[in-house]
């Protein structure tokens, strides 16, 4: 009887001890199962980004490899079409008011030699200039300023808005006639030409000219 009991314990053992182990084996199939979705999972995101690194590798192909700010003689070259003449005349009873602006129909001839109602002479162009400040080159343009003295019959025109009391009128008499135009406020060698302005204390008068020859000097204080 004592034998045919160890036998019966020994089977109970047995059976828990296979139940464990089923249970374990259970969990195990289970914990699998899981990493096998986790696996799935991960080669799916690995598919993903190597589809996006390779977007990425062509897309930076394509690219040039320089990034560099594009030259400003293109910048101006591709502005080129804001352009405008800046016409001059000659006129007033004295002959000695010379007179700028891209409006035309402000004397009502462009033609060279030609005289309006007003005893204005056309001169031709100047030089060209800005009508409105193109966007590609808008921080290296400044506005170009008219004045007018109604005593003397003479315009000024400057680039520097304080010049004359920011355009609110002066003691010399000058006043502010609004923005003829836009012009580069430094000098691109290559790629503008500077606009000297000239003073007669004889004619009472203001030149303007990008031909320095005209007056045979550029420099200060030396209009005879």
């Amino acid at each position: 009887a004592y034998e045919n009991k160890s036998l019966t314990n020994e089977l109970e053992r047995l059976k828990r001890e296979k139940k464990q182990n089923e249970d374990k084996l259970e969990d195990g199939k289970k914990e699998i199962s899981v990493l096998k979705e986790k696996l799935k999972e991960l080669e799916k995101e690995l598919a993903e980004k190597e589809e996006e690194n390779k977007s990425l590798t062509e897309n930076l192909k394509a690219k040039p490899k320089c990034t560099c700010p594009p030259d400003i003689a293109e910048l101006v070259k591709a502005a080129s079409g804001s352009l405008v003449p800046l016409y001059r005349y000659l006129g007033s009873s004295n002959g000695t008011n010379h007179f700028y602006t891209t409006s035309p129909d402000e004397i009502g001839t462009t033609t060279p030699g030609q005289i309006d109602k007003r005893g204005y002479r056309s001169e031709g162009i100047a030089a060209y200039i800005y009508a409105d400040p193109p966007l590609l080159v808008a921080p290296a343009v400044v506005p170009l300023y008219r004045y007018y003295h109604e005593g003397i019959r003479d315009h000024l025109y400057t680039t520097d808005f304080n010049e004359l009391a920011c355009g609110e009128g002066n003691p010399d008499g000058y006043n502010y006639e609004g923005i003829q135009g836009y012009c580069f406020k430094n000098s691109l060698p290559g790629i503008n030409r500077p606009l000297y302005r000239y003073w007669s204390d004889n004619a009472n008068d203001h030149f303007y000219t990008t031909n320095e020859s005209e007056i045979g000097t550029t420099t200060r204080e030396s209009w005879l």
